[in-house]
């Protein structure tokens, strides 16, 4: 990183009922992120491995997890057990 003073914005959304966005302008902003995620994790692990055992598909951007293995985009899935990367 050039010049020692850059500082990195980052930003979290929750969406539900309520849209709640926490950015770097929080005060303790990392203690925040990990004390939300340590509620959400859980929860969507828990509907991840349901919608997995049940035969369906679960996204996350342009990678899929499905019964079959990891997809990436439309392909077809890469078994689990493949060593593998994905490039841009």
């Amino acid at each position: 990183m050039a010049g020692g003073n850059s500082k990195m914005n980052r930003s979290f959304e929750l969406i539900g009922p309520q849209k709640i966005t926490v950015n770097s302008n929080i005060r303790d902003v990392e203690e925040v992120v990990r004390l939300c995620l340590a509620e959400i994790n859980p929860r969507l692990r828990q509907d991840t491995e349901r919608i997995l055992n049940s035969g369906g598909t679960v996204p996350f951007g342009k990678i899929s997890l499905s019964p079959a293995g990891v997809v990436w985009k439309s392909k077809e899935p890469i078994p689990y057990a493949a060593n593998c990367e994905i490039q841009n």
